[in-house]
């Protein structure tokens, strides 16, 4: 994004501003338009190999064969990101974290340190959109894994990737459910090539915590998936600071957001409050003068402790 500011690729926008340059706002933006790089070089091609295969059967990886053009489909019709709106996020993802295992041997492109960004690329022609097509042996095992847990293709991200805080009890205690769950948009950095980079739950405890949590067993190769049925992906994190700051002639402006909230006590208003933000995508202003500090300052933000 950095070297082609004003390519929107799949997004709704360009990353920079009008004038090629990004400044605090566009900085956060560019968190939020959640774009992955994957699907910025595989998307176009899979969805080829999508209309060459049609209803034919693809092999896959541990025998048997299966269709994938209901799939095919809805990948057909995605935005190619992954807001929680974004309907076939999950399936390209399912794709991504099987197909990743092939790029040493099915990319003819190799990393060339000249060119870093745009290297390993460009997936092998042999057997292009037929039953043995690597990229689409790597989509029908995905979604093998969608079906074993009742997860629909056609489902918005928003519902089958989520944040739920889990918890409140102490260490050795049986951790419950707090609060209702809310959508959460992003991917995984590593898997998903996401720069919203999120992360699933996937410890039986809190970060940097003894504090129990809820935490799912999880599919391989599949970025996280649960293994209950219809649970999804339940998240643990997500971007967790972001910040966008631009020096103007009135002095410094910045905007972000801390996706953490910062209450452990589930009755406090301020237990899920940044984590909700976050998921609407509504970072705030971060203020520097005195005066606007003083004029922002929370309602019974600052308690004094006496002896």
């Amino acid at each position: 994004m950095l070297k082609n500011p004003m390519d929107a690729g799949f997004a709704d926008r360009a990353p920079a501003g009008q004038d090629g340059k990004f400044g605090a706002i566009d900085l956060i933006e560019v968190i939020y338009n959640n774009r992955t790089w994957y699907t910025d070089m595989f998307l176009t091609e899979l969805r080829s190999r999508c209309t060459t295969i049609g209803a034919t059967p693809v092999n896959l990886s541990a025998g048997g064969a299966r269709t994938v053009d209901t799939a095919c489909d809805v990948l057909q019709s995605w935005d190619g990101v992954y807001n929680t709106d974004s309907i076939g996020a999950h399936v390209f993802r399912v794709f991504i974290a099987n197909y990743r295992d092939d790029f040493g041997t099915d990319l003819t492109v190799p990393f060339d340190a000249a060119d870093p960004v745009a290297t390993p690329s460009t997936p092998s022609a042999a057997n292009a959109g037929t039953a043995d097509d690597t990229m689409l042996i790597a989509l029908a095992d995905g979604l093998e894994a969608l079906d074993s847990v009742n997860i629909a293709y056609d489902s918005p991200l928003g519902d089958v990737q989520y944040y739920q805080p889990t918890g409140g009890v102490p260490p050795g205690g049986a951790p419950t459910n707090l609060g209702n769950p809310f959508p959460w948009h992003g991917g995984d950095g590593s898997i998903d090539g996401a720069f919203n980079a999120i992360g699933v739950v996937t410890s039986q405890v809190a970060e940097d915590t003894v504090f129990p949590r809820i935490a799912p067993e999880v599919i391989s190769n599949t970025a996280g998936l649960s293994d209950q049925s219809g649970e999804g992906w339940q998240m643990a994190r997500g971007t967790s600071w972001h910040f966008g700051l631009e020096f103007t002639d009135q002095g410094p402006v910045a905007y972000g957001l801390t996706s953490y909230s910062q209450s452990s006590d589930a009755d406090s208003t301020h237990f899920n409050d940044q984590s909700l933000r976050y998921s609407e995508e509504d970072y705030r202003q971060f203020w520097f003068n005195e005066a606007d500090i003083e004029a922002n300052l929370l309602a019974n933000g600052e308690i004094t402790i006496t002896n």
